[in-house]
């Protein structure tokens, strides 16, 4: 949330300085930009640990905790460069009608990688599903309730 909130923060700065000046400050955006990044990519590492069962029923990832901060900071950073390339001001703007094939290049990794995420967050949650169904329920039969008052 702190990372939502300080990317909002600079976004507005960033209009603030776009609307007094008529061109925004290239580190404002600069800075807006990675923020946005960096909370997108969190959140799907972030829901990509949870979907694993991290903290809730398995105490450690081991290796798959190495192969999900590469999947999200590859995110990371093909986001940060997308997202440079194309919200720049016009005169400050690194894509030129001759870079839309890089353009084209990131967002088909970027599809990729989402879908990596999409997929593997739809099959860990099944195998989570399926290892607490398969754990023996624990019966409460054996205990009851103390009575408050006995008619």
């Amino acid at each position: 949330m702190v990372i939502a909130m300080m990317e909002t923060t600079l976004q507005y700065f960033h209009f603030i300085d776009c609307n007094d000046n008529g061109v925004p400050t290239l580190a404002v955006t600069f800075i807006a930009l990675l923020f946005g990044s960096l909370k997108r990519a969190l959140s799907r590492i972030l829901v990509m640990l949870v979907c694993l069962g991290y903290g809730v029923v398995r105490p450690s990832l081991g290796e798959e905790m190495h192969r999900v901060l590469y999947l999200g900071g590859s995110y990371f950073v093909l986001t940060f460069v997308y997202s440079l390339m194309m919200n720049l001001s016009p005169t400050t703007r690194l894509v030129s009608t001759s870079d839309y094939d890089v353009v084209s290049l990131l967002i088909f990794l970027l599809a990729i990688i989402d879908t990596t995420f999409y997929v593997w967050v739809f099959t860990s949650i099944n195998n989570l599903m399926t290892s607490l169904a398969s754990r023996k329920p624990v019966s409460y039969t054996h205990l009851t309730l103390p009575t408050i008052c006995s008619v």
